[in-house]
C-alpha cells in the first residue's frame, strides 16, 4: 500500500498534478491580466478574480465597480486563464447559460482578439480582462495576480 501511494505521488509530480501545480508559471507563460487605468488596484487574488468572472463579485477589492471581459471560449488563452483561477472552462459556460436563462446575471463581454480586448479595457472604466502573454499592453495596466 505504501509503495502504491509513493508511486502515485511520483506520477502526479511528473505530470504536474497536485497542490499549486501550474500556478505562478501559468500566469507568466500563457497570459497577462489587464485593467483599465482608472483601477487603483495593482494586484488581485485568484479567488477575487474568480468571483468577478463567475459574477458573484461586481467590484474590485478596492470597491470600484468592475466590468469583466474575456476572449472567445475555447481559445488556449481563455482555457489557461480560467484554469489558473480555479474555473473549469465547461463549468464556466454552463454556469453562465444558467445565469442568463434565469435572468440572474450578465456574463463577461466576449471579444475576438487581444487587440479588441485591449481596446475594450482601455475604453471602459473599471474593466478587467486578459490577453496572451506576448501582447503589447499599452494604454492599460497589468495586474499582478496572487
Amino acid at each position: 500500500m505504501k509503495k502504491t501511494i509513493q508511486l502515485l505521488v511520483m506520477i502526479c509530480t511528473a505530470l504536474g498534478i497536485g497542490m499549486g501545480a501550474g500556478s505562478s508559471s501559468a500566469w507568466a507563460a500563457d497570459f497577462k491580466v489587464i485593467a483599465n487605468e482608472s483601477v487603483s488596484d495593482n494586484s488581485i487574488s485568484k479567488d477575487a478574480l474568480s468571483a468577478i468572472y463567475m459574477g458573484s463579485s461586481t467590484t474590485w477589492p478596492s470597491g470600484k465597480s468592475v466590468k469583466a471581459c474575456q476572449l472567445k471560449n475555447g481559445t488556449a488563452v481563455t482555457k489557461a486563464f480560467l484554469k489558473s483561477v480555479g474555473i473549469r472552462p465547461k463549468s464556466f459556460k454552463r454556469h453562465w447559460r444558467k445565469m442568463l436563462f434565469s435572468g440572474n446575471g450578465v456574463p463577461p463581454a466576449v471579444l475576438g482578439s487581444d487587440a479588441e480586448m485591449l481596446e475594450f479595457v482601455q475604453n471602459n472604466e473599471g474593466s478587467v480582462g486578459f490577453v496572451s502573454a506576448g501582447a503589447e499592453v499599452s494604454g492599460v495596466k497589468e495586474i499582478t495576480v496572487n
